[in-house]
């Protein structure tokens, strides 16, 4: 038989990758946090891309939906010659498992994955998320075209061992400009601009980030602004705010800027205006706005959740003193930047790897 027209569950290669990305879009709620799967799954798709894998992005509102684009799209592909789906990765998971088994069992040509997006402590936030990655894994154990997947090294490890059942890793990806990002540092007696970006949850811990800024500014003995995202808060997100708010007022170095959720584009030129980002989540998979300030050339202090990025840039998640020290050693490193820049390229040597060998089965490229 020749092998070029074996699908590619059976004879994998490049040319026979088409691997879609869906994430749940929200028309009536663009800005809600999950439109920051969208913002991943594009920077997947553009460094996929750039190795040769052919990959696309599909925002889908529902489960149904996803059965109905893949339908038409395969239909489209048979019979315009073009090389048909040969992988559908879901976001988060989101689609109940009913619907799921539905799904991959009705379309075998192409392989499945349902792609938990945290570790294991932010699953917290949704228990309905770990019922559907429990289902998700038996329904991985008795299906031929189906892979439990996730973005967390960790969250990997533990649960292979808790429930003893196999979870493909799918790394976050970033793509990096081919030129070095340039960016001006602060000086003293210049207005010093500190963001604390993304959904406030407590999970987040913007309180540290916020106190931090409080302590960096008394030392530096520097006017500071400290940017948060505003506009909306998510479960539990009311409290962290009002303490953010309470813990700078009525100071007269330092004032609160409170930035409303914009696009991606748009929320990257702000991060461009900061000198440096604090970022002491108590959980993480990723962290795409450390990774946004490392393509803006801003340094970031992080907590140790996050761990593709320099270990100078790490400190314990629960010592503020720690995490200001860490922040004002940043602002004086001229080497910070380029630190970030190379931590953040190794990540994603490491990552495409497990892509590849997701998108290939292990076979050669």
């Amino acid at each position: 038989m020749n092998t070029r027209i074996r699908p590619h569950s059976i004879a994998p290669s490049k040319e026979t990758v088409r691997a879609i990305i869906c994430y749940k879009s929200y028309p009536n709620q663009p800005q809600v946090s999950h439109a920051g799967l969208g913002v991943s799954a594009l920077n997947n798709v553009r460094v996929l891309r750039k190795e040769g894998f052919w990959s696309d992005v599909w925002p889908t509102p529902s489960s149904a939906a996803i059965a109905t684009m893949v339908d038409q799209e395969q239909s489209a592909s048979h019979r315009d010659g073009k090389v048909p789906i040969s992988h559908m990765i879901i976001s988060a998971p989101w689609v109940a498992t009913p619907d799921l088994t539905n799904i991959i069992h009705g379309r075998t040509e192409v392989d499945w994955a349902m792609c938990s997006h945290s570790n294991v402590g932010f699953l917290q936030a949704d228990p309905r998320a770990i019922q559907y990655l429990r289902e998700d894994g038996e329904l991985a154990e008795s299906a031929v075209n189906f892979t439990l997947a996730t973005n967390s090294k960790r969250l990997q490890g533990w649960w292979q061992q808790a429930y003893h059942q196999a979870m493909t890793l799918l790394p976050n990806l970033y793509d990096l400009d081919d030129h070095f990002p340039h960016h001006s540092p602060w000086t003293p007696g210049t207005l010093l601009k500190i963001g604390c970006f993304g959904a406030v949850r407590p999970l987040k811990n913007h309180i540290a980030a916020a106190g931090a800024a409080v302590e960096i500014a008394n030392r530096m003995r520097a006017e500071c602004e400290f940017w948060i995202n505003s506009g909306r808060t998510e479960t539990g997100g009311a409290t962290p705010l009002s303490a953010v708010r309470e813990i700078l007022s009525g100071l007269s170095n330092i004032r609160l800027c409170e930035y409303p959720w914009s696009s991606w584009a748009a929320f990257r030129s702000q991060v461009r205006a900061m000198h440096l980002l604090i970022q002491t989540s108590y959980t993480e998979s990723f962290n795409m706005v450390t990774a946004d300030g490392v393509s803006e050339g801003v340094p970031s202090v992080t907590s140790e959740a996050i761990d593709w990025v320099p270990n100078n840039w790490k400190v314990p998640v629960d010592d503020v003193n720690a995490v200001a020290s860490a922040g004002i050693a940043l602002l004086h490193d001229p080497s910070a930047t380029a630190s970030g820049f190379q931590a953040l390229q190794n990540h994603n040597r490491q990552a495409l790897a497990s892509w590849t060998n997701f998108l290939l089965k292990g076979a050669n490229a």
